[in-house]
């Protein structure tokens, strides 16, 4: 059975993230999203994690796009996926709950001179289109914030055409409980709009439950590499979150410490996330 230490239990468990109402409202926690994204957006608009690693490469390989579908990025922040996909598809509607990401998004894609691409606002539990018109439908490094995944799910199979693909990608925690609370604990600390990282068997089921087709999944394949300093100053963490946090990672049980390969160099704290990689497709 897995210990963790006297220091870990007052850190973790007195922790003011735990002091929220359980019950909050889906509608509270979209308004937090266009609060904390609209307030962050030019900061994410420089994210390393968010604009490059290898599962924006992976994304596109698994995709496999011949040069003629129609694609939606579903809550595109500003745009990275999107402009990955732009070279290698007919058309791309990039799509994200916040104006001010969508905005960053805009002004990314034009210094870029991508021409194939559109933007909307809107929400990944209620796509404003139509049925059976998108190829392929991804969603990158933000389903951790979604209020109803199967509403999302459900979403994303009836906008697909028959055959259609659909790529995700999100940070997740090992298969093991215990790991997975700590992960969302400190997610949560950081970032009041953070809703869970699903466990890769929870991804799973809920996939196969949304009626799509499981082609490919992993969560071993890649991670994506953070350092405290960036990872909270994208987030507007306070300076009382960020010793909370420090705390926390410093406390940590060695278990957790190897579990996302914690480490101090140079006056930072350096640590990463798994990702899983799913690949579906909605049948013919």
């Amino acid at each position: 059975m897995l210990e963790f230490s006297p220091k870990y239990y007052k850190l973790f468990f007195k922790s003011r993230i735990l002091k929220e109402d359980p019950h909050i409202q889906g509608k509270q926690i979209k308004e937090r999203i266009k609060k904390q994204f609209g307030t962050q957006a030019s900061y994410y608009a420089k994210s390393k994690p968010h604009s490059s690693g290898d599962s924006l490469q992976l994304i596109v390989s698994w995709a496999e796009p011949n040069g003629d579908e129609i694609m939606l990025d579903i809550a595109t922040g500003t745009g990275f996926t999107a402009f990955a996909f732009a070279p290698y598809v007919s058309r791309v509607i990039a799509l994200d709950i916040t104006p001010e990401m969508i905005d960053q998004a805009k002004a990314i894609a034009f210094d870029k001179r991508i021409t194939n691409i559109s933007f909307q606002v809107g929400e990944s539990e209620r796509l404003p289109f139509k049925d059976g018109i998108f190829n392929i439908v991804t969603c990158r490094i933000a389903a951790h914030h979604f209020v109803d995944i199967k509403g999302f799910l459900s979403e994303v199979k009836r906008v697909l055409v028959p055959g259609g693909r659909f790529l995700l990608v999100d940070s997740c925690s090992p298969e093991n409980k215990e790991i997975n609370r700590w992960h969302n604990h400190i997610e949560k600390l950081r970032d009041p709009s953070h809703v869970t990282n699903y466990l890769p068997s929870a991804w799973e089921g809920m996939v196969e439950e949304s009626g799509m087709v499981i082609e490919k999944i992993d969560a071993e394949v890649c991670r994506t590499y953070l350092s405290f300093s960036d990872w909270t100053r994208t987030a507007g963490c306070s300076e009382k979150v960020k010793e909370e946090l420090l705390a926390l990672f410093r406390s940590a049980p060695r278990y957790i410490s190897d579990a996302f390969q914690i480490y101090e160099e140079n006056g930072d704290i350096h640590f990463s996330w798994p990702l899983i990689l799913v690949k579906a497709r909605k049948l013919q």
